[in-house]
């Protein structure tokens, strides 16, 4: 079926055919005709507004460059950062695109939807760049992060016609600091304000998560491909259990405390030592 069709098909034709109820019945049965794939574009949010048109950005000329990142907090696994840059484009031939928003408003099966859409766009330019375990527990992962946003961009300005000029905007409220000489600028909860670093939350997302289900099938005794490296209580059993592997961040607890005592502490106990230490 030609997507746009199946688009169509979800979002108008199921709906009035069936009635609001039970079209959403229908979409909760698991032998509906209706496919998984057209469920989960029914249930897509609308996107986001182009960054030019957010006040800061205000009278903007440069094309907008978007840049965020996923795994900043896991126990396990690299960290990601994606750029994006759609400015170029006019505003009408993005409005198709639906979904495109802060990627933990998103099932993972709506991010790989938002994902096919925005890397076969013709009018959207990405790329990523990963920053694996050693990095992050040799420097922080702080600086990981923000050399994997470093890398997006470089990687994006590679791409993009040679003497593009943009005007970059990352997610939060620091700039890297080999981003700071360039147009740059940092804005709080911007994955939730605008297109362009929405799509680069969502593409580092989607990439991060399809690098932590291959290294499920390198390590499958952690359930990577469940809890993507999170400190589920599942992924504590599994470190009890095994021990930690080389994709496990050794600077992040419970694995630092493991590796300096040889005892693994639960989540309440590292709680109450943390909050022991801010009253000294």
């Amino acid at each position: 079926t030609d997507r746009r069709t199946e688009i169509w098909k979800a979002r108008n034709l199921v709906p009035s055919a069936m009635g609001k109820r039970g079209a959403q019945k229908a979409f909760e049965e698991p032998d509906t005709k209706v496919s998984k794939e057209a469920q989960a574009i029914a249930r897509l949010p609308e996107s986001l507004p182009l960054a030019c048109e957010h006040p800061e950005m205000a009278g903007e000329t440069l094309p907008i460059m978007g840049v965020d990142e996923a795994g900043r907090g896991p126990w396990a696994g690299p960290v990601v950062a994606a750029a994006v840059v759609s400015s170029t484009a006019p505003a009408s031939k993005l409005s198709p695109l639906l979904g495109v928003t802060d990627s933990k408003k998103l099932n993972e099966a709506q991010r790989e939807l938002v994902y096919k859409e925005l890397t076969h766009h013709p009018h959207i330019r990405w790329a990523v760049s990963v920053v694996g375990v050693s990095r992050i527990d040799k420097a922080n992962i702080l600086e990981a992060a923000h050399q994997a946003m470093t890398g997006a961009v470089r990687n994006l300005q590679r791409r993009l016609p040679s003497g593009t000029e943009t005007s970059i905007v990352v997610d939060g409220n620091l700039i890297p600091k080999k981003l700071q000489k360039k147009r740059s600028r940092a804005l709080i909860g911007g994955d939730r304000l605008c297109f362009e670093i929405a799509a680069a939350s969502v593409i580092a997302k989607v990439t991060r998560d399809r690098l932590m289900m291959k290294l499920d099938q390198r390590f499958p005794s952690y359930g990577f491909a469940a809890h993507k490296g999170y400190g589920t209580a599942a992924h504590q059993a599994a470190l009890v259990k095994h021990g930690p592997c080389s994709e496990h961040r050794s600077s992040f607890e419970p694995i630092k405390g493991f590796l300096s005592t040889g005892r693994w502490r639960s989540r309440l106990a590292r709680q109450k030592n943390l909050a022991l230490r801010k009253l000294r």
